[in-house]
Parts: C-alpha cells; sequence; structure tokens
C-alpha cells in the first residue's frame, strides 16, 4: 500500500461506450437514444444479468411479491428481514417493500418488482436456496448493476458511463481482501471505492463492523469481478420508498443521504471512519478528506505525506481542516456555494447530469455561464500562483539550511537523490504551510469551492513563514509564467499525486 505521493496512479481505464436503449424492464421505453450506433441495449444486458431459472420464468406481478409472508407486511419471512429490508430507513411499522415501493415514482410509472429483479415465478415457487440465498431471483450483487437503471434511465446511463464513478480503483478493494478486519472493518475504505458495500449492506443498516470478514471478503470480489463501480445508481438512490432527501429543485429522487449539508460536524479534524463516512450528504459522504487534521501533534508525528485523502472537496466547500488559527477561526459556511440550493450537484450535476463533471450552465441564476468561467479561470490563475509562490518560499528556506530545494515537503514525495532531513528539525511554520498547500491542491479545485476559505489558508500559511523569518518567494519568476501554465501544473500535480497510498 505505501508509496513514493508523487507516482502517477494508474486509472482503470475509462468506460466510453454508450448503449443504445430498446426498452424499458420490458413496460415502456428509453427517455433517448444513444448517438453510439450499433452498440448493445441495456435490454440485452439486463437480460443476462438473470439467473438460469429466471431465463424460462414467468412474470407474477408486484401484488404476489407483496404478499404479506414476502415482501409486505411486518410479518416477512426471515429470509426478506436479513436479506432484503431495503427501505429501512424510509418505513414505518408494519410496511413492507411492497408498501412503500406503491407510493414512489416507480409504481406511478408501472415499473414494477420485475421490472428490475426478472419473472418471478421460480422464485416464488422456492424463494430460496439450501445455504438460505435468495433463489431464482435478480439480487446482489447483480441488481446494483447500471444496466437495471439503464433500461429506463437512458440519458443517466449514458452520462454515468463515461464518469469516474464507472471506474473502480482496485488497489484499496484487493486490500480489504487481504485485511478485511483492518481494512474494512477498522478503516472501511471500501465504503467510497466499492458502491455494492454501501447498497447492499450500509444502506441497509448494517455497518462495517457488522459485518463478518466473509461477507466482506465476499463483496469486495463481487465489486472486482461483477460490479466494478466506485458507486452506482444503488449506491444513492433507494429504489423501493421515497425517502423525503430531495434535490435542490425540490424533486424526490429517492436519495438515501440529503443533498445538502452545512454542518461540519461529522468531517471536522481528527474525526473516524465511523463519523467521516456517514454525514448526511449524498457527495459529501465520500468526498471528504477522512479526517484531514492539522493539529501540533499529528503534523510533528506524521510526515510521510499529506494529512487529506484525495477527497477533501466537502471540506473545502465547508472550510474545514486546514491548519490556522482555531481560537478565531473563519466563519465557517461564509462561501457561498456551501449555500447552494443542490450544493455539489448544482454545478456537478445541472439538468440531472450523471457525468458529475462541471458545468458553468449549472451556476444560474447567480451567474452566467460565461460570467461563471471567468470567475473560475480567474480566481484558479490567483490561487496557483499563490501556491507557486509558497512552495518556492519553502524550497529557498530548505535551500537556505544546506538541504536540497525540495527537503522541505513530505518525506515521501522527495525525490530520490535529494535530501531528507529529520523532520523534527522542521519548524512549525513549515509543517503548518505544507499541510495548506497540500490541503489546496488535493482538493482539485484551486479555490473555486470555498475562495475565501481558500485563500484565508494561502494568507494564514503566508503569515506563520513571516513569524519564522522565513524568506519571501521570488515573484518576478512566477510571475514570467503565463497563468494557464500555472493551472495545468497543479492540475496535473493533483493527478499525479493521487491515490498515493495505493499505487
Amino acid at each position: 500500500m505505501k508509496a513514493r505521493w508523487l507516482t502517477l496512479f494508474a486509472c482503470v481505464p475509462l468506460i466510453v461506450g454508450t448503449m443504445l436503449l430498446q426498452s424499458c424492464g420490458g413496460v415502456g421505453g428509453p427517455n433517448t437514444k444513444s448517438s453510439s450506433p450499433g452498440s448493445s441495449a441495456p435490454t440485452a444486458a439486463f437480460l443476462a444479468l438473470l439467473t438460469p431459472a429466471q431465463k424460462t420464468a414467468k412474470t407474477i406481478g408486484p401484488e404476489a411479491c407483496g404478499a404479506t409472508a414476502c415482501h409486505g407486511g411486518a410479518a416477512t419471512s426471515a429470509h426478506v428481514t436479513s436479506k432484503l429490508a431495503s427501505i429501512k430507513k424510509s418505513m414505518s411499522a408494519g410496511d413492507g417493500q411492497y408498501g412503500t415501493w406503491k407510493l414512489t415514482m416507480h409504481a406511478q410509472k408501472g415499473v414494477t418488482c420485475e421490472s428490475c429483479h426478472g419473472p418471478g415465478s421460480a422464485h416464488a415457487a422456492q424463494p430460496t436456496n439450501a445455504d438460505g440465498s435468495a433463489n431464482a431471483i435478480l439480487t446482489f450483487p447483480k441488481i446494483t448493476s447500471i444496466a437495471v437503471c439503464g433500461q429506463c434511465h437512458g440519458p443517466e446511463h449514458d452520462d454515468f458511463l463515461t464518469s469516474p464513478h464507472a471506474q473502480v480503483i482496485t488497489s484499496p478493494i484487493t486490500s480489504t481482501i487481504s485485511n478485511p478486519a483492518s481494512s474494512g472493518q477498522t478503516s472501511q475504505c471500501m465504503l467510497c471505492h466499492g458502491g455494492l458495500i454501501r447498497a447492499e449492506f450500509l444502506n441497509q443498516g448494517v455497518t462495517p463492523e457488522q459485518m463478518t470478514t466473509t461477507q466482506i471478503v465476499n463483496a469486495c470480489n463481487d465489486i472486482l469481478k461483477t460490479v466494478p463501480y466506485t458507486a452506482s445508481c444503488a449506491t444513492c438512490h433507494n429504489p423501493h420508498a421515497k425517502t423525503g432527501n430531495l434535490t435542490g429543485n425540490g424533486k424526490e429522487a429517492q436519495l438515501w443521504q440529503s443533498e445538502v449539508l452545512t454542518d461540519p460536524t461529522l468531517i471536522n479534524p481528527a474525526t473516524v471512519p465511523d463519523q467521516y463516512t456517514r454525514p448526511n450528504q449524498v457527495c459529501g459522504q465520500c468526498h471528504n478528506g477522512r479526517g484531514t487534521t492539522a493539529t501540533d501533534a499529528y503534523l510533528a508525528s506524521s510526515t510521510s505525506r499529506p494529512s487529506a485523502h484525495h477527497s477533501n472537496q466537502f471540506n473545502s466547500l465547508l472550510g474545514v481542516g486546514g491548519a490556522e488559527d482555531w481560537s478565531t477561526p473563519p466563519a465557517r459556511q461564509s462561501g457561498t456555494h456551501a449555500l447552494a440550493p443542490g450544493q455539489c450537484a448544482t454545478c456537478h450535476m445541472p439538468n440531472s447530469r450523471h457525468t458529475f463533471t462541471v458545468s458553468y450552465d449549472g451556476c444560474a441564476p447567480c451567474h452566467t455561464a460565461s460570467d461563471a468561467a471567468n470567475r473560475a479561470a480567474t480566481l484558479k490563475a490567483e490561487i496557483s500562483t499563490d501556491l507557486l509562490a509558497l512552495a518556492n518560499r519553502l524550497s529557498n528556506w530548505a535551500v537556505k539550511q544546506g538541504w536540497s530545494a525540495q527537503s522541505w515537503d513530505y518525506t515521501s514525495n522527495i525525490p530520490t537523490g535529494q535530501v531528507v532531513p529529520k523532520q523534527s528539525l522542521i519548524p512549525k511554520a513549515v509543517l503548518e504551510a505544507r499541510h495548506n498547500y497540500y490541503y489546496i491542491v488535493i482538493s482539485g479545485d484551486l479555490g473555486v469551492h470555498n475562495p475565501f476559505y481558500t485563500r484565508y489558508l494561502v494568507e494564514w500559511s503566508n503569515m506563520a513563514l513571516n513569524n519564522a523569518a522565513i524568506p519571501q518567494a521570488n515573484m518576478s519568476e512566477i510571475n514570467k509564467i503565463p497563468a494557464s501554465s500555472k493551472v495545468t501544473y497543479f492540475e496535473q500535480l493533483r493527478k499525479s499525486s493521487a491515490k498515493s497510498s495505493m499505487d
């Protein structure tokens, strides 16, 4: 797991194929057609997921599925109670999946149990196998395949295939297979690196600590072999029930978590996995710095690599996790982006686009697309200049000590051949400045999520270096570098430094 921080992580290739949508679970049609002629249909992909017994089974209708002894009412079977209680968070006493499903848009549109789980006659005749697992019905892990939802949700399906969520970073998953107790139950990396884990377990109320090591290993193997997604539809959406977690524009999208959270409690510095993997924010539950902290004790003892995990965007949005003066901290929600109606989704998912890439047309009504683009470009140029200046100050200081230009850095970042000094010789101001430097770099937005907090961290770092009498940067040279080159440098630095512990 341990590797050099600046080594480029070899990502799983991006899935670029799109699919021609031809039907909707046997009951309707696609929203739009793909622009890729000759591509396969999600219906074909869906049929390929079915068990052999389902290939010849017949549909029995939702009422049969909703029988009290099966998927409706309080007196459900032990099998259903233990394995398929996927609506625990939204059901009332006595309700079952059938009852809550009837209230959803799925029911109104005629999307029934068998539209997603496949024909149920063989399952109804023999619900379970000898080992207690579900017989002759599409369930976990294959039920979380995007081919299931792609039968109806055509544009979202096609968007998703081009997104990083459709990829899986294998190292955290293979590490969890090797060390299910430490990596799975303690560190809980699998919750954010394998969408199946949240869908099959955490969203059902089963925490990593409650999972057996066998369940952890089996689920991780399923991620690698069957549903290789960082997140899938079922990771974020509850297919069986309304949840009350409305989108920024007030729609019921059956989200497991809210789109908006302004309370940083569960991602504050020094929080633990049971906290920072559970904030009630659908993006922030994974896109946070995993307890990133900058206490004196931590900075002095953790000197190999940066504290922030490569996912600290939600920390940046809410303004927590940097090295700063906690006696007079900045206003946490001073950045207006944290107050946007849908927070992350406002800019990353306008019009329900599931590529999750930034689109400035989502910045309305606060900004026109051109105004937002110009503001972002100006801010990125400003912050990239500030970061270069900060790194230059730190390099000048290191050389003045008789070391190498990058000796100020975390030890795993220092190139071979350069001096790796004893970290006890590095003053507090340098430790704090390098923490903030990488906090901003790792976030990847160069200040766009929260301009106020980003500028504050830069200013605070320079103030700390001033107080330590560390020389100023050579701005005349830095200002000669084109703004676009500076921005590109930090975009590449973030990519090349990502996932260092997994390389």
